[in-house]
């Protein structure tokens, strides 16, 4: 059974029934080329007995565990949970046994299983739940989401293409061979990503700001984080440092949110003109 770090019950485990047979299946392994129908990996891979997770129910963090037993002075005794080689890193876990229930509680719940939507994703995965059916859905939703993006790529103009490529911050006076081959291998990589961007209305905005910078009409102080006019050396604004965005966004947030901001981009695009 689930227990927190007190042992009590969390509230609301998932349950396997007693007439199902659910199947984990451990992620570092592989097919040995050398020796078909078997496999490389650990000859045991033991997965830990605790693990903290995040509980909704109490908005609080947990430890959970498969408890197999009490022992002396109701010590609690782990249920062993392992994956193995002989085994071909494959689990079988059956309602029909009492243990095999917890240890499916304790699996669903845990930050390794890789299944876990709600996981700590900055836990290394060590396994998943197999779900042919949910992995098809999956699979073909991916295959219809990069079809879609694939098509979008191909229908864009070749000054769409350019406009693209500059606000990724890259060199858009590339031939323009070269720049739908990137676009197109960033739609099939990434094809949700490509989408989002492809729908961007402000690709513009940071194109023409790449536009600027090439040109000399603006600069980008990457030491003070700092937008300038190359002809005066006055500052137009700094913008905030992050890893998850580019000078180019801070541009165009500060376009779209300071009051100053149209006005400056108008002035940018007439000296671009």
């Amino acid at each position: 059974m689930i227990k927190t770090k007190e042992y009590n019950n969390v509230k609301t485990p998932p349950q396997l029934k007693r007439n199902e047979v659910k199947v984990f299946q451990y992620l570092n392994v592989k097919p040995d080329k050398q020796n078909p129908g078997k496999v490389v990996m650990p000859s045991v891979h033991m997965i830990p007995e605790v693990d903290r997770v995040y509980d909704k129910e109490i908005d609080d963090y947990v430890d959970i565990a498969s408890i197999k037993s009490l022992g002396v002075g109701g010590k609690p005794v782990f249920s062993t949970i392992q994956f193995t080689k002989q085994e071909k890193g494959l689990m079988a876990l059956r309602g029909s046994k009492t243990g095999d229930r917890e240890i499916f509680q304790y699996l669903m719940m845990s930050n390794f299983n890789a299944s876990n939507p709600n996981r700590d994703t900055s836990v290394v995965p060590l396994y998943k739940l197999m779900e042919p059916k949910k992995d098809a859905a999956d699979s073909r939703k991916h295959r219809t989401l990069r079809r879609d993006a694939m098509n979008v790529a191909a229908e864009l103009s070749a000054a769409e293409v350019r406009e693209f490529i500059a606000a990724l911050n890259k060199d858009e006076k590339r031939d323009i061979s070269i720049l739908r081959d990137e676009l197109e291998i960033m739609a099939e990589k990434d094809p949700q990503q490509f989408i989002t961007l492809s729908k961007d209305k402000n690709k513009s905005i940071q194109a023409n700001c790449k536009s600027a910078i090439d040109k000399k009409v603006i600069r980008f102080d990457k030491a003070t984080s700092t937008f300038l006019w190359v002809s005066t050396g006055e500052t137009i604004v700094q913008v905030p440092r992050s890893s998850k965005s580019s000078y180019l966004q801070g541009f165009t947030n500060f376009v779209l949110s300071n009051k100053n901001g149209e006005l400056v981009y108008e002035e940018i695009v007439k000296l671009l003109k």
